[in-house]
């Protein structure tokens, strides 16, 4: 929690003049909306003062059009700016938790669900950028418009303030009682529906094999039930938020009933004039607006902090140490790319050791063929090599400096990798082969092609280094895209 009240701190200070500009035109707006209904009510005095109204009459009516236009416009001008920082908020959070998700170490992506990462990004984000923008925001100027009613109306007349402020204890056990109800189906919407986006994203990226074992109709009823399950957790929780909006306007209903009858029974007696009367209806009205919002405030609480305790876990988890050295170690040049092992194990979990005090030397323009069982560790010590995971124990040497002093940015610029899997980015033959070396020009592409003896291949593609490979290299044969 304190890490989250932290970056929120953060984020306010960045965005600090347009969250300010926001607030000052509800501010604004709230003020508007306490005058008016006293500004009516002293007009309404002074013409009952008057034998000839109308003068009088049609210059109030007219300066109350004025201030109620000027409300109106200071409302719209204030939610354009809210929806714009809202946007501008969601995407400045997406990139910063995309690139840190980019960051994480290969064990995090071994445990962590594709659909649980892709939730993070579509769904909480959307719920922490809602909640900051269109409930924090609206806060001030909500307890403004509270206070200065509940005051206003005191000031008038104490027993109906009395009424009206006494709605809010009823209203506050009625929020409770249903966000406790809501708070864990949001939690649960939040799992299934990264199940579903993990169930999607799997067939999708392997479309190919679902059809040539003809499962579409077996995997459309395995997504359907995430689905059916969603469906029935949404029906559930659109039930509880349904009945908080009733509730909210029959009390608030009854609320101003009782100023009604109040006022006219007052009124009768003379010991409440009409200005007045119209003055307490007026602001019993606006006293529904920040009344609606403290009934929702507690579930999106709710709602939020179950969003941003799946973030915390994302943005506290230890990113790889991609560019800076390791403390106490400076910059250093390499004189040779030799790798050399020494003694070193690893195991993926505790008690199950993987490799066992492995040692070997590669000399720079030399060749290692590397044979062992299925699960025998090979494809580990190229993961080892990567540093997509550190050695338990023993060190391994590159150009005579240990890996883990150089930083992974500096490691991995000196390797070419090519993996058992195929795999292949979106775009043109040409940003594959250039993939790691960012501005190379087009003869440094066809180099390498002729030198990794692709200039047939190319040659025969449609467009040459220019060939969309589609997602996945889908759009290559099967050969072309594993050369």
């Amino acid at each position: 929690m304190k890490t989250n009240l932290r970056y929120g701190l953060k984020l306010f200070r960045q965005y600090k003049a347009s969250f300010l500009l926001v607030l000052g035109l509800l501010i604004i707006e709230t003020a508007v909306s306490l005058v008016l209904p006293k500004l009516i009510a002293s007009d309404i005095a002074a013409m009952q003062t008057l034998a000839s109204t109308t003068q009088l009459g049609l210059a109030s009516v007219g300066l109350w059009a004025l201030l109620i236009v000027f409300q109106g416009t200071l409302r719209y001008v204030s939610g354009v700016k809210l929806n714009t920082l809202g946007a501008t908020l969601t995407a400045d959070l997406n990139n910063r938790l995309y690139t840190h998700i980019q960051s994480l170490p290969m064990r995090f992506f071994h445990h962590t669900n594709k659909g649980d990462i892709l939730a993070l990004l579509t769904h909480d984000l959307g719920v922490v950028s809602f909640y900051i923008t269109s409930v924090v925001t609206t806060l001030i100027p909500n307890l403004l418009i509270f206070v200065g009613c509940a005051v206003l109306m005191f000031a008038i007349e104490p027993w109906i303030s009395l009424i009206i402020v006494s709605v809010i204890p009823f209203l506050f056990v009625i929020s409770k009682l249903l966000g406790r109800k809501i708070h864990p189906l949001a939690n649960a919407i939040a799992n299934t529906q990264a199940q579903s986006l993990a169930v999607a994203n799997e067939n999708i990226s392997t479309i190919s094999l679902v059809k040539s074992f003809t499962r579409e109709q077996v995997e459309s009823k395995r997504y359907a039930r995430t689905q059916a399950d969603l469906k029935q957790l949404r029906i559930r929780q659109f039930g509880f938020q349904s009945l908080l909006s009733p509730l909210v306007q029959t009390l608030t209903a009854i609320a101003v009933i009782a100023i009604l009858g109040i006022s006219i029974f007052k009124l009768e007696s003379e010991a409440l004039a009409l200005a007045d009367m119209v003055a307490l209806l007026l602001y019993g009205l606006i006293f529904i607006r920040p009344i609606s919002a403290f009934a929702g405030l507690y579930g999106q609480t709710q709602h939020l902090r179950g969003a941003a305790s799946r973030l915390s876990l994302v943005w506290e988890a230890e990113t790889e140490n991609y560019h800076s050295l390791q403390p106490g170690h400076t910059a250093v040049s390499l004189p040779t790319n030799e790798v050399r092992f020494e003694n070193v194990s690893f195991s993926y979990q505790p008690d199950h050791p993987v490799l066992t005090n492995v040692n070997f030397t590669l000399k720079p323009g030399g060749a290692m063929l590397i044979v062992g069982d299925n699960g025998a560790g090979k494809s580990t010590m190229l993961n080892l090599l990567l540093q997509y995971y550190q050695p338990d124990e023993g060190r391994i040497m590159i150009g005579g400096q240990d890996s883990r002093v150089l930083g992974v940015h500096k490691v991995r610029q000196r390797i070419g990798y090519v993996p058992q899997d195929v795999v292949l980015q979106s775009g043109t033959v040409h940003n594959n082969i250039a993939l790691g070396c960012e501005g190379a020009t087009d003869v440094q592409v066809i180099d390498a092609a002729n030198k990794a003896g692709l200039t047939t291949i190319i040659a025969s593609l449609p467009l040459g280094l220019n060939t969309q490979v589609g997602e996945g290299g889908i759009r290559l044969s099967g050969g072309n895209a594993n050369v």
